[in-house]
This record gives C-alpha cells, structure tokens and sequence, in this order.
C-alpha cells in the first residue's frame, strides 16, 4: 500500500530537503547560508529503515520482489548518493563544522 502511494520515492525525492536556503530568512534579515535539518534527514531515513524492516515479514515472493525493486531503484542510491556528497562538500567546505554535526547527529537519536 505504501508502495502504490508513492511514500518510498517521496522519502527518497525529500532527503536532500534537509539542506534549505529560507527565503524569509534572506528576505527579512538577509541571512543568505544554508540551513540543515539533521532531524528530518534523520526521520526519512529511518521511516526508510523502518520499511527494510518490514520486509522481513514478507512472505510472499512476488510482494516481497516488488517492494525490493521499488526500494533498490537506481534513481533512490542517486538520490541518497546526492544527500552524501552534499554533506561531505559542506563538511570540506567549512559550511558544517564537524563538531557541530557531530553533535547534531548525536542529538536525533532515532537509531539507538
């Protein structure tokens, strides 16, 4: 059901969402660097886990070959692939300090 509604490609389309210029931000204070929401990355990428997970429970084959070839489509590995680099240019660009992120991450806490 998911699956026909599209949620898996719309988690993969929306991961690079956590890096975002707000344009009310530029507009009233001028603030033109990019803002990064770790937590929603975070919360994507588990609802994503979350449906590996689910998997598992699959028991017939034809569904389960259906939900592995929407979730392994070469568009969503570009997608996160995308998001990845974003980050590591970032990081090397000095628009993420490491610690910051660091922390950040550490904060979402959805994976322990």
């Amino acid at each position: 059901m998911l699956l026909e509604a599209g949620v898996v490609k719309a988690l993969f389309s929306n991961l690079q969402g956590f890096k975002d210029y707000d344009s009310l931000l530029s507009e009233i204070y001028g603030y033109l660097d990019a803002s990064y929401n770790f937590k929603y990355l975070t919360d994507s990428l588990q609802v994503l886990d979350n449906l590996l997970n689910f998997t598992s429970g699959i028991t017939n084959i034809a569904e389960y070959a259906n939900v592995m070839r929407t979730l392994l489509e070469q568009g969503n590995f570009d997608k996160l692939k995308g998001v990845l680099d974003i980050i590591f240019a970032d990081i090397k660009d000095k628009k993420i300090e490491y610690k910051r992120l660091a922390s950040d991450i550490t904060e979402v806490n959805c994976f322990a």
